[in-house]
């Protein structure tokens, strides 16, 4: 059955993250909510008829699910479980009024999945008339291992228990904002570690950014005479975004910043005119943009699992110890 990916709620969502329970401990989510719910032999239920089960890998809470009606309790108690199991606050209101008002438009579409930053909400609708019923499951995300692809733009062990990977535009300037903020965080705090590893995979957004693509290239000119001084020529493209961005012709300007740099400008020049590196940045934005599905940059995950805070640690320590619990599974 086609699936829909339905983004009403992302639209006017600001994900304002207080504590996600998701990720964590079955025992800590039931702690946060309102209702005292009961537990039966296929899960949870609270004295009015609200059922839902858990799903765990290892000691990690990683799906929350059930089957009720969407009348007006049943909404409230779905919301306020979406709300608690995200951390996402700022969703209630939207959430609530989303059940409210779409139960008859969902009803008989089949399975349909919404996508909610770091988790997916997928329902499954059905009924005659109202009150519907419904069929839910709130999941961490994950990507499958399988649709990763390799790049030699890393730090770290290719064998590392935690594989960071940043899917970036050198035009970007939330991506300039988190090489600023975020990555030296990362390398200070994890990458002094021998079991994290930092991929940086290019997805340069032509429609919006004119210029990513050939910075993308340059940057692979530069590695290609010594993969280290991709990283040196990575920080110089988000510090001097504003002389290049707008350029008609960037190349030029990469050349010299290569040339500054300590680099070889006339290699770096002459990598650009021949396009060495222009299929392999079209893969990549191929890869990025049709198998993974990424929308925007910078788009980062650990493992196969996706990060929203970008630019603060405590996001990448909170799904770290997520994967630990995986241990033992």
């Amino acid at each position: 059955m086609k699936k829909k990916l339905f983004t009403i709620l992302l639209i006017t969502i600001i994900f304002t993250q207080a504590l996600a329970q998701l990720g964590g401990s079955k025992e800590s989510l039931l702690e946060q909510l309102s209702t005292k719910y009961i537990k039966t032999v296929l899960g949870y239920t609270n004295s009015k008829g609200f059922d839902f089960g858990f799903k765990e890998r290892g000691s990690s809470l990683m799906a929350v699910s059930g089957e009720t009606i969407l009348d007006e309790d049943n909404i409230n108690q779905l919301t306020e479980m979406i709300v608690k199991a995200t951390g996402y606050a700022s969703i209630e209101d939207n959430v609530k009024e989303f059940f409210t008002t779409q139960g008859a438009e969902l009803t008989g579409t089949g399975q349909q999945s919404i996508d909610l930053g770091e988790y997916i909400l997928i329902l499954n609708v059905t009924g005659a008339k109202a009150p519907y019923n419904i069929d839910y499951s709130l999941e961490v995300f994950e990507m499958p291992e399988e649709n990763w692809t390799e790049t030699d733009r890393a730090i770290g062990p290719k064998d590392a228990k935690y594989i960071i990977r940043e899917f970036s535009d050198f035009e970007c300037p939330f991506c300039a904002k988190f090489a600023a903020e975020g990555f030296p965080q990362i390398k200070e705090q994890l990458l002094s570690r021998d079991d994290v590893r930092f991929e940086y995979h290019h997805f340069p957004l032509i429609t919006i950014h004119k210029n990513a693509f050939a910075a993308a290239e340059a940057a692979e000119c530069v590695a290609a005479d010594k993969a280290d001084n991709f990283w040196i020529f990575h920080d110089a493209l988000f510090e001097n975004g504003q002389a290049w961005s707008k350029l008609k012709d960037p190349n030029p300007y990469f050349a010299r910043l290569a040339k500054d740099l300590g680099f070889n400008g006339d290699s770096v020049e002459k990598c650009l005119t021949d396009r060495t590196f222009a299929l392999s940045i079209d893969d990549a934005y191929n890869q990025a943009g049709g198998v993974l599905g990424i929308r925007g940059t910078p788009t980062i995950f650990i493992n196969g699992f996706k990060i929203l805070d970008v630019n603060n640690i405590e996001s990448y320590l909170k799904v770290m110890k997520m994967i630990d619990g995986f241990d033992g599974e």
